[in-house]
């Protein structure tokens, strides 16, 4: 599963040449959501850190919400890894 927006909105450096989809942790599916449901996707940014390999892990915290409910479908953690 991707989680909708959170590769596109990531501004980096400008040395970035690779983004990889490190994947997801902590999921929790709230809602079930249905065929052609409008969706949008709250982000916020967790942390950024050097690794020792050079490259950059990114975590933001992602929260999935359905128009018209008051519950969101899916929250979840999404970790981008860097390379320069």
């Amino acid at each position: 599963m991707l989680v909708p927006g959170s590769f596109e909105v990531f501004l980096g450096p400008a040395r970035v040449r690779e983004v990889i989809n490190y994947g997801l942790d902590c999921v929790r599916l709230l809602s079930p959501m249905r065929a052609g449901s409008r969706v949008r996707t709250r982000i916020e940014l967790i942390s950024v850190k050097r690794r020792a390999d050079a490259r950059i892990l990114v975590s933001t915290w992602n929260t999935v919400e359905i128009e018209g409910e008051t519950r969101p479908a899916l929250v979840a953690q999404a970790m981008l890894l860097l390379g320069e």
